[in-house]
């Protein structure tokens, strides 16, 4: 399973991963409590430039998108061999199918719309920082214990530490030292092993 939050639009997204090797299995929504409305009125625009009768004319326009009440998750798989089914992957390499009876511990419906709150502890680490909650709900949902989740933008550390709530291995990946920091303090108050992190200078 993989979650990137790039600032690539979604299209781009699955002809990259697609174009590496994965498939395209289905794109997730979450649905977030709150969000920020940033579209700018088009009147003030004209406004600015004193262009009264334009102000009027657009009264009620603005200029962006529509408030983002979800987050889009997009779920890609590995290509099963050739001839090979989801079944036959399942036995070979454990991966494939997934775990409804463990997502709905989660969510009170097996649906692509996932509603989970963020709670006190969700917030002010990151600038994109997802509930812990729901980091976990896509673990169960697509791992079993003792397999490898891996994070390439981790952050604040969220998804490494769900993942090591739930006796899954992780590897995580932050490129800012800030971050980097942030993500190892947190998953040392859940299990401390000092020798699961390295930093990596460039130069």
């Amino acid at each position: 399973m993989n979650i990137i939050p790039l600032d690539v639009t979604i299209g781009e997204l699955i002809e990259g991963f697609e174009d590496t090797g994965f498939t395209y299995k289905d794109m997730l929504a979450w649905s977030k409590q709150k969000a920020a409305h940033r579209a700018q009125r088009l009147s003030v625009v004209y406004d600015k430039r004193g262009d009264n009768n334009s102000a009027e004319k657009w009264d009620g326009w603005k200029i962006g998108n529509l408030r983002p009440t979800y987050e889009p998750i997009l779920w890609f798989t590995k290509p099963y061999k050739i001839g090979g089914t989801i079944a036959d992957n399942m036995l070979e390499n454990e991966v494939g199918a997934y775990n409804e009876k463990a997502f709905l511990n989660y969510s009170s419906n097996p649906n692509n719309i996932i509603n989970i709150a963020s709670d006190k502890n969700d917030k002010g680490l990151h600038p994109t920082q997802k509930p812990l909650k729901l980091m976990q709900a896509l673990i169960e949902l697509t791992t079993k214990e003792n397999q490898i989740v891996l994070d390439p933008f981790c952050g604040s550390g969220t998804t490494i530490i769900a993942a090591a709530s739930l006796e899954r291995k992780f590897i995580g990946i932050e490129k800012d030292l800030n971050y980097f920091n942030i993500a190892k303090k947190r998953i040392k108050e859940i299990v401390y092993q000092p020798e699961l992190f390295k930093e990596v200078l460039n130069g």
